[in-house]
Order: structure tokens, then sequence, then C-alpha cells
């Protein structure tokens, strides 16, 4: 598979060679991820929306971990074979449906996904099939929507300010930043609207559903470079997902793993690939660093 992934990047790769020819390329270049890295689910507003109680309940009748219940649900609607590929799409180290993939790369609107998945759990229900219980018929609803309905889940996101003055500190060093994203248009359209002044920080963003591609797949790297007139070996990934760095480091990307409870971790590599000083964290009056303070 790697072998079939170089061969398809070397004309690619030419053109970016190309164009730096005639544009040479802008200097430091940071791309962040969005979700778990600059964004992240409220707890509670998550579990609101599926019901404390409900949960609760599905828990004590003996219930399964929601997470893979839904996956094997989603299967169940667009069956294949279990991909074999070197680089997949993944959620906590499981490879994500095809009705996921498709969502997250355009060719599925959010609508038509919930309408499948409501109309698939209504013929299990129906057969007496798949379901442990009838609560997990009701969660499995609720997950559909919290999942894949942008209006839900832009009320339910919140920003992880730490992340955000990250950025901060990067437009402060003279960097340009980007967004890299495997999500929903109107999904980001709604974030945008409520968050304007998160976004008003960065110098252009790819979105997997407008470009029709995924990370970690290496074409959309390849599409960021080329798009922007970025030099790979002065970009740096800031991901939450280790599979997407991957992908990354084969069109010549180097990055960090992030863990939005540990974002120390990144800096502190930061400092360490010189990208950032101690001068760049600049404390407030309070005494806390911009990127020292909780999250909100």
């Amino acid at each position: 598979m790697i072998k079939k992934l170089f061969s398809a990047f070397t004309f690619s790769a030419l053109i970016l060679f190309l164009c730096a020819s005639v544009n040479p390329p802008k200097q430091t270049a940071i791309l962040f991820d969005l979700n778990g890295v600059l964004f992240r689910l409220g707890t509670m507003k998550a579990a609101g929306h599926l019901g404390i109680g409900t949960t609760l309940s599905y828990m004590m009748q003996g219930g399964r971990n929601l997470d893979e219940r839904f996956f094997a649900l989603l299967e169940l609607i667009d069956p294949e074979d279990y991909p074999h590929e070197d680089l997949m799409p993944l959620h906590k180290n499981t490879v994500l449906p095809k009705l996921m993939r498709d969502w997250l790369t355009g060719t599925v609107d959010s609508y038509d996904a919930i309408t499948r998945v409501h109309n698939q759990i209504d013929y299990l229900a129906s057969k007496n099939e798949f379901f442990i219980n009838k609560t997990e018929v009701v969660l499995m609803k609720k997950i559909s929507t919290l999942v894949f309905d942008p209006e839900v889940r832009a009320e339910i996101y919140k920003p992880i300010k730490k992340g955000v003055e990250l950025v901060k500190a990067c437009k402060k060093r003279g960097y340009e930043v980007y967004l890299i994203s495997n999500m929903d248009k109107k999904l980001v359209e709604l974030l945008h609207e409520i968050h304007p002044e998160i976004f008003a920080l960065f110098d252009g963003k790819i979105i997997s559903a407008e470009v029709n591609t995924i990370k970690p797949y290496p074409d959309i790297y390849m599409y960021t470079l080329l798009n922007y007139n970025l030099d790979p070996d002065n970009c740096y990934l800031i991901d939450d997902q280790h599979e997407n760095l991957r992908g990354a480091e084969v069109v010549g990307i180097d990055g960090f793993l992030c863990d939005h409870r540990k974002y120390k971790n990144v800096i502190k590599a930061m400092k360490k690939e010189g990208l950032l000083e101690k001068a760049d964290l600049k404390k407030k009056s309070s005494g806390k660093s911009e990127l020292g303070s909780r999250d909100a």
C-alpha cells in the first residue's frame, strides 16, 4: 500500500516542486486539527443530549460500550470487507465505518445519514434483532443525531482555550496557521458563526467534506501544500490522531500528537523543535500563562 501511495504522489510532488520554483514557498506553517485540538464536545451537554437517566438505566441493564455498538450498527448499513489499507481513518484505534467516511468526505449529507441510521434502527427493532433492549434503541437514535446533526453538534462543541492560545502564539511568531479537519461543511459554517474570533485567526482552511478526501489519506495533505503553496519541510501538523500524523509524514510533513488534557506536551515538543520560546507564552496579569490556564 505504501508503494502505491508513493507512486500516486510522484506526479503531485513534481507539480509541487515546479510551483515552488515559480512561487517560492512561504515560511513556517502550522496546520491545526479542529476536533480534539481546538474544539471538543462538552461532556455535560453531550450527556444531557443522550439523557443521563437513560444512559444510567442502560448501563444498569447490562449495557455495552456505546461507541462499539454504534459502529457495529453503522457497519450493518454499509457492509464491507474489513479494509486492509495501511492508512485508514480511525476513532479510538477503530476504523471508521463506511457511512461515516462517506459523510466526512461530503458524499453523504448529514440528514441523509441520520435518516438511513434511523431507518435501520426501526427495521432491526421491528425484527427484534441486534439491540439488547429498548433503551439501546433510544440511545442509538440519540447518538446518531449527536454524531451527524450539525446543529446539535455545534451547540455541544466548546473551544479548547489552550488550543486557541497556541494558535495566537504561533501567529505572534509570524507563522501562518491553517485548519485541516475531517468534518462536514455545515458544522464548520455553524462553528464559524458562533466563534468568528477563532476562525478569523487562520490564513486558510481545508475541510474534508469540501475537498472530498479525508485524513489520514496523504492526498488531503498534498492538496493543502499545493493550494496554499506551502513547503512540507516547513509545515507541522497538530492532531489528536496518530494515524493522521502518519499520513502527513508520507508527504514530508512532521507533526505533534495532541491530547487536549495534556497540552503542555505539545508546547514542550514545539519548544524542542525551536518553534516556540518562553517569551511567546506571555503571562497574564493573574500570573498564569495564556497556555497554562485550564480549558473552558
